[in-house]
């Protein structure tokens, strides 16, 4: 998300090296869905389609929160 916000500021070369750099810290931590939207999303920057490297900077970053909530408890209800 700090990539994101201040993309214009940051060099593509940047964006692309921090976006890889993450996909693999998410790759690690066995995110694996967040990892290959971010990877993609630096494949994106680095050929110049800022629309779709945001398309998928902003899926990746749904599927990270989506990785961090809290699973719902399940009810132990046995009949």
């Amino acid at each position: 998300m700090l990539v994101r916000t201040n993309r214009a500021v940051l060099e593509p070369r940047d964006v692309q090296e921090v976006c890889t750099y993450i996909s693999n810290l998410c790759r690690k931590e066995g995110c694996l869905e967040p990892s290959e939207l971010c990877q993609k999303a630096a494949e994106a920057i680095g050929a110049k389609d800022e629309e779709k490297y945001l398309e998928l900077c902003a899926q990746s970053c749904v599927k990270c929160g989506e990785a961090k909530r809290p699973m719902p408890k399940k009810n132990a209800y046995v009949s």
